[in-house]
């Protein structure tokens, strides 16, 4: 597995997202760091792993949180969160950009094939996670290591509810994803359970 980064940024991001964030969807987003790493390697693709991390931490910080609001699809108000927290932490504008977009595209389809490996991780790792999207690209192992290191525990129970909500949103991406593809379903089916 890719090693979790130490450095400056983040170790910030860990306290950002631990200050917002329920032990369940912590444990779903250090999933989708080391899922989206893991399918990155298998494509032969080598992502920033700060970006990625960092990206991967926050992702979910406003779903369902007190950063949540009820006029804003969650990815769109995480992506902001997201962005300031790396102009804060003197990051490039690249850099910001790149983390902010992987939190703000991670539901967007197109996303698995963007050209940044760290906004196609996030896209991808947390695909894996929530549906099971290439599971089968990993090898059993590799699956079984990261759901030891972060168990799925009440994730599945509590995602369903705050995915509910989120659709209830207008404008909501998790309501047209469901819609189109019966995304909530989806998840109470996946192949990780």
């Amino acid at each position: 597995m890719l090693a979790v980064p130490d450095s400056r940024v983040a170790v910030a991001a860990i306290e950002l997202a631990t200050a917002h964030l329920p032990g369940w969807l912590m444990a779903h987003s250090y999933r989708t760091f080391h899922f989206g790493a893991a399918l990155l390697e298998a494509a032969g693709r080598r992502p920033d792993a700060e970006l990625l991390f960092v990206g991967s931490i926050l992702h979910d910080i406003a779903l369902g949180t007190d950063l949540d609001r009820p006029d804003a699809p969650f990815e769109v108000i995480g992506a902001q969160v997201a962005e300031d927290f790396m102009v804060r932490s003197g990051a490039s504008s690249a850099r910001s950009s790149a983390v902010a977009d992987a939190v703000r595209l991670h539901l967007a389809l197109s996303a698995a094939d963007d050209e940044r490996p760290e906004v196609a991780g996030v896209h991808l790792g947390a695909g894996l996670d929530v549906i099971g999207l290439r599971s089968g690209d990993l090898t059993r192992e590799r699956v079984a290591a990261v759901l030891a290191e972060h168990p799925r525990g009440p994730f599945v129970g509590e995602l369903v509810e705050a995915m509910q909500a989120e659709a209830r949103k207008p404008n909501s991406t998790i309501a047209e994803l469901n819609t189109m593809f019966g995304f909530i379903e989806m998840i109470k089916t996946c192949p990780l359970d």
